[in-house]
């Protein structure tokens, strides 16, 4: 993977300067640009991946996470405005997925070209309350035990007291950024919308992935796969096959549109 050097938000994992289209990736809470790693020889040739790296992890683990989405959400719409200038898309899992809707809207208030597509995934509909138990502000035993609900995070990590007290503040900061969120009606996104769920996620029901559909005033749709909440590592080619499909068609649209005006 290739990270901007001017940029620390944005890493390439696929480098594709010719792609017709740019896919922004977001983590869960706690992941870094890694995750999306395998994806690079999955996607299609026409796209360039470029991944969300957040404050306190891998390349940027000196320096402190953010513990509030308002300022998050600003500094990442400011990372990417210079990579707005094609067609593009989000993708984001769990936090992720909070964080891709909100830098939508916020692009859009910056008045930039809107994304082609919106991607969710292992994620309640925003607009709806949150049904689970908050854990970002309980003792570190307490908090640990909440984590564990998740079914996210590694033995070997749970059992390394090292490695607990590196990933500890970070997970700390991104589960405060995605409890305290508070929905605030906008707009409807312009944007089709797809989201993904795990049919085995104990923290989000199939229903409530669907209600994502009230969030945009295009088209909507979802797909489900075997698993619980982390189900995109184990499903990534089935979940990439359906994102390739929708990216495609849009690279389709646009070539289309471009014979017509006598471009090709």
């Amino acid at each position: 993977m290739e990270q901007h050097k001017e940029n620390p938000w944005i890493v390439f994992i696929k480098k594709n300067p010719e792609a017709e289209i740019r896919l922004f990736c977001f983590a869960y809470a706690g992941a870094g640009p890694s995750i999306f790693r395998p994806w690079s020889n999955l996607l299609l040739p026409q796209v360039e991946a470029c991944a969300i790296q957040l404050p306190g992890r891998e390349n940027r683990l000196r320096e402190k996470p953010y513990s509030k989405l308002e300022p998050l959400v600003k500094e990442i719409t400011a990372a990417i405005m210079e990579y707005v200038d094609k067609p593009y898309a989000l993708f984001g899992h769990s936090l992720g997925a909070l964080l891709s809707f909100e830098v939508a809207r916020h692009l859009r208030r910056e008045k930039v070209q809107k994304p082609k597509y919106l991607f969710v995934s292992g994620k309640a509909a925003v607009c709806l309350p949150n049904k689970l138990p908050l854990i970002y502000n309980l003792p570190e035993r307490e908090f640990i035990e909440g984590l564990k609900r998740y079914n996210g995070i590694p033995d070997v990590i749970l059992q390394e007291s090292e490695l607990m007290r590196l990933f500890l503040p970070i997970l700390r900061a991104d589960m405060t950024v995605n409890e305290t969120y508070h929905y605030l009606p906008e707009p409807l996104l312009e944007c089709p919308i797809m989201a993904f769920g795990g049919i085995k996620d104990n923290t989000v029901s199939c229903n409530e992935v669907q209600d994502w559909y009230q969030l945009t005033s295009s088209r909507f749709d979802s797909h489900f796969f075997p698993g619980g909440h982390f189900f995109l590592n184990e499903s990534k080619k089935e979940l990439l096959q359906f994102i390739n499909k929708e990216l495609l068609e849009i690279c389709g649209t646009k070539r289309s549109r471009r014979a017509q005006s006598g471009l090709l």
